[in-house]
C-alpha cells in the first residue's frame, strides 16, 4: 500500500516538474523571439523583423506538427539532456535590458518579473547585433 502511495506521489510530482519545465522553456523561447523582433522594429529593420517572425512561426509550426510523431526531442529536453538554464538566463537578460526601459504600459506583474531578473554576462560571440562604436 505504501508503495502505491509513494508511486502516485512521485508520478504527480514528476508530471508537475515536467509541465513546469516545458512551460518555462517554451516561454523563454517566445521571449527570445519577441525581444529580437521588437529590437529590430525599434531600429527600423522591418525586413529583419519580418524574417525573424517568419523563422519563429515556421519553427513553432514544425514543432507542433511533429510533436506527436517524434516526441523524443521533447522528452530529452524534459529529462535534462538539454539544460536550458544558462540560455534562459541570457534570454531574460536581453529581454530585461530591452523591455524594462519601455515597460510603462506593461502590467505590474510583467514589470516585477523584469525587475527581478538577475542579469548575466552575454559572451560577445552570442550578441545578435554588434553595437557601433
Amino acid at each position: 500500500m505504501s508503495a502505491l502511495i509513494v508511486g502516485s506521489l512521485a508520478y504527480v510530482a514528476g508530471g508537475y516538474f515536467t509541465a513546469k519545465r516545458l512551460a518555462c522553456d517554451s516561454n523563454y523561447a517566445q521571449l527570445l523571439w519577441l525581444t529580437s523582433i521588437d529590437r529590430d522594429l525599434q531600429a527600423g529593420r522591418i525586413d529583419r523583423a519580418r524574417s525573424t517572425l517568419s523563422t519563429a512561426t515556421d519553427l513553432t509550426l514544425m514543432l507542433l506538427e511533429g510533436i506527436d510523431q517524434q516526441p523524443l526531442p521533447v522528452l530529452m529536453t524534459v529529462f535534462g539532456a538539454f539544460d536550458m538554464k544558462e540560455q534562459n538566463e541570457r534570454v531574460a537578460t536581453r529581454a530585461k535590458q530591452h523591455f524594462l526601459p519601455i515597460s510603462d504600459s506593461m502590467s505590474d506583474e510583467s514589470k516585477a518579473f523584469l525587475t527581478s531578473i538577475v542579469e548575466v554576462d552575454i559572451p560577445p560571440s552570442q550578441c545578435s547585433i554588434k553595437k557601433k562604436e
